[in-house]
C-alpha cells in the first residue's frame, strides 16, 4: 500500500506527474481526481531527478516524450538508483506507439502502459492497480 499523505485523518498518495503538456496534465488530474490523490507537476525529465533526490512520491507518472531526456531514459536512471528503483511508474504518452515501445516500457520496469487519448479510461484503474489501492 502507498505511504501518502496524511490530512484531516485521511491518507492521499502523493503522485509525481513528468508531463511537460499542460492539456495532458490538466487531463491527468481530472481522471484522477484531486479528491483521491495529491499532484506534484514537473515538467522535464531532469529537473524530476533532481526532486527526486529530496523527495518521494507514491508513484509516478512519466510522459515518454520529454523535452530533452527521454522518459525511458529517466525511468533507466531510476530503476537504477536504489533510492528510487522501488518507486512504481506508469508511463504514458500521446504519441502512436509500436509494439516495442509498449514491451520497452514493460521491461524496462514501467508497471503499466497507458496511451493519452484512446486509453485514458485505463489510467485511473491502473493507477490504484500499481499503487494497490481497491478499485
Amino acid at each position: 500500500a502507498a505511504g501518502g499523505l496524511e490530512v484531516g485523518g485521511k491518507k492521499y498518495p502523493v503522485e509525481l506527474v513528468i508531463e511537460d503538456n499542460e492539456d495532458d496534465l490538466v487531463l491527468v488530474k481530472d481522471i484522477l481526481g484531486e479528491e483521491q490523490f495529491r499532484f506534484s507537476h514537473i515538467d522535464t525529465a531532469e529537473k524530476a531527478y533532481e526532486w527526486l533526490k529530496t523527495s518521494r512520491p507514491d508513484l509516478i507518472l512519466l510522459d515518454i516524450n520529454l523535452p530533452g531526456v527521454h522518459g525511458f531514459d529517466l525511468l533507466s536512471v531510476l530503476q537504477a538508483e536504489v533510492a528510487t528503483q522501488d518507486i512504481p511508474v506508469v508511463m504514458m504518452t500521446g504519441a502512436m506507439t509500436s509494439k516495442l515501445d509498449r514491451f520497452m516500457g514493460e521491461v524496462s520496469g514501467a508497471k503499466a502502459y497507458v496511451l493519452k487519448g484512446s486509453e485514458m479510461d485505463r489510467l485511473l484503474p491502473e493507477v490504484k492497480r500499481v499503487l494497490g489501492l481497491t478499485t
